[in-house]
């Protein structure tokens, strides 16, 4: 039996045929608002946020496919862990679109979650085995993504509580005066190899009316987010919780003025490190506009 079979590397068909499409997609814009603040790139430092913002094109900005099967594997973990909160009755909603128009913050988070009689954020990440061993709490550019998303969620929950009488009066009145609004804030979507851009829109809308509803049922401060971290290797995982207040709340507004009049008034930030080696600055998109 051990001679019946032999493997052999020849020409090689699935690789370059799966690469060709990554290469492929890639291409595709990726619906990403472009005048808007992004939790995610939230930790990134001004002057690096403000050439995002005015267009500054990045030091490469193409995904290679072996990087981007490292981040499908990440939203895999992200679908696989959503499902397993989902069955437990903890996981309320995924995907919760976020928006706040005084600090024009705006994306999305990946969960809320009910917590006793309240209400909190979900956080997943996944990392390597090495750097999941030295993990003794959230890192900070997380944390920072974090706060974007707590305030964002309590600030419209307050909003709802506020203006509407009841959850009837937000279900009609609300879906019917801030349709305009919420499609206003999507017109960088388009159509797609999967859905149209009306297909998008109508996702986008029934995940905004779904937040609103859980929203303005929730009677209690939203503050707390729970950060799942998962080992790739091992799948082990790490919990942390942190909650948030006034003071982080604070500092996010301050930091999102900042980086607004900076792009109104089109004035570079000043540059946070000191050398291109320093850590903000060794991996950042936007090296060679900021050092030349």
């Amino acid at each position: 039996m051990s001679n019946a079979f032999t493997a052999r590397r020849g020409r090689e068909v699935l690789v370059p045929a799966i690469d060709n499409y990554l290469i492929e997609s890639s291409k595709a814009d990726a619906d990403r608002a472009p005048d808007v603040i992004s939790p995610s790139n939230f930790a990134k430092c001004l002057r690096a946020q403000y050439f995002m913002r005015t267009g500054k094109e990045p030091d490469a900005s193409f995904i290679d496919p072996k990087t981007q099967r490292i981040f499908h594997n990440g939203d895999h973990m992200h679908l696989r862990i959503q499902e397993y909160l989902h069955k437990t009755g903890l996981l309320l909603m995924d995907e919760v679109p976020i928006w706040n128009e005084y600090t024009n913050v705006q994306g999305h988070t990946d969960g809320l979650l009910k917590i006793d009689d309240g209400l909190a954020v979900l956080e997943l990440k996944s990392m390597r085995q090495e750097a999941f061993n030295y993990l003794n709490g959230p890192k900070p550019e997380h944390i920072t993504q974090a706060i974007a998303y707590v305030y964002c969620l309590e600030k419209e929950r307050q909003y709802l509580w506020e203006t509407y009488e009841d959850l009837l009066s937000v279900t009609f009145t609300y879906s019917t005066l801030e349709y305009d609004t919420i499609v206003g804030r999507y017109a960088h979507i388009h159509d797609g190899s999967k859905h149209t851009r009306n297909e998008k829109i109508a996702f986008i809308l029934g995940k905004h009316m779904e937040t609103t509803i859980q929203l303005r049922k929730c009677e209690t401060p939203i503050s707390d987010v729970y950060f799942l971290y998962e080992n790739k290797n091992t799948q082990d995982f790490k919990e942390y919780k942190i909650t948030f207040g006034a003071k982080d709340f604070e500092w996010l507004e301050k930091r999102c003025k900042t980086i607004e009049k900076a792009v109104k008034t089109k004035k570079l930030p000043e540059r946070e490190g000191n050398s291109k080696s320093d850590n903000i600055c060794k991996y950042c998109d936007y090296k060679s506009a900021c050092w030349g």
